[in-house]
């Protein structure tokens, strides 16, 4: 979907807003590491290529898949903040 500039610029505010929520919801989120650990010692893959997706498809769903969720995820707040890029270097 394609946004006006008003849009872009109601989402970017709505979200600096709540930015103390945000923060808080992503600190109360578990560290990679402990995560990583939980999927490994259940057997779950952890990595694209366990699952048989190479490095260039998984970039690219991260880039594209912001566009194929109706909800409003981190992937589009930070595209529409201009992030995105640097998030997944």
């Amino acid at each position: 979907d394609f946004l006006t500039d008003e849009e872009h610029a109601r989402r970017i505010q709505r979200a600096v807003s709540r930015y103390a929520d945000i923060r808080s919801v992503i600190n109360d989120m578990p560290d990679l590491s402990v995560v990583r650990t939980a999927m490994q010692t259940l057997g779950a893959p952890t990595t694209p290529a366990e699952v048989g997706i190479n490095e260039e498809l998984a970039a690219l769903s991260m880039r594209a898949g912001k566009d194929y969720r109706t909800r409003y995820t981190l992937f589009k707040l930070l595209d529409e903040c201009g992030l995105l890029e640097s998030y997944l270097a």
